[in-house]
């Protein structure tokens, strides 16, 4: 049976699974009932924490290197069937209710927050793009850190090419690439 909501948090190395498991902390207290689902490279046992439930929520263990996250998080689709997926970033931490960016989904395929503040960070800002006509600090752009979506071919196709052009830029930043 495919569910119909899953919350999912890449979480590669043990910093990343500590702050995605405070993020899931602060998420159950206004989403108890969702399931999660925490893919990542690090064998460890969840059920120790009161707040994740071990018949509903799921590991999904990769051995695979930390520094691989990104190519995982451009794909996502392909690791979780659930209709409507939310993904947070696992330094995300929830401070209230979010059912309107669900209800997002019964409109659009996918939601993401557009972030007018110029990426001025060394690294991610000096990239060009378009054609090289531009600099990413000239350019609002898309926070890759919060994304909801329903499980369909728009998005199997928009993960696809998220994560071709992850792997053509070469770079280490999965928001320059969105």
């Amino acid at each position: 049976m495919i569910q119909k909501k899953t919350i999912v948090y890449i979480a590669f190395g043990e910093l990343y699974i500590a702050m995605a498991l405070l993020s899931i902390k602060t998420l159950k207290k206004f989403d108890p009932i969702t399931k999660i689902t925490i893919i990542t490279n690090v064998d460890f046992d969840p059920s120790i924490f009161q707040y994740w439930n071990k018949n509903k929520d799921e590991i999904i263990y990769i051995k695979d290197l930390s520094i691989n996250n990104r190519d995982y998080k451009t794909r996502i689709d392909k690791y979780i069937k659930s209709e409507k997926v939310a993904f947070f970033d696992c330094d995300t931490i929830i401070l209230s209710k979010f059912k309107i960016a669900w209800s997002f989904l019964d409109y659009f395929d996918i939601a993401l927050k557009m972030n007018p503040a110029r990426q001025k960070k060394s690294g991610k800002g000096d990239v060009h793009i378009l054609n090289n006509q531009y600099l990413i600090s000239d350019l609002p752009h898309f926070n890759s850190g919060v994304i909801f979506f329903k499980n369909n071919m728009v998005t199997k196709k928009f993960f696809n090419l998220w994560n071709q052009t992850l792997k053509r830029i070469n770079l280490k930043y999965d928001q320059i690439s969105l």
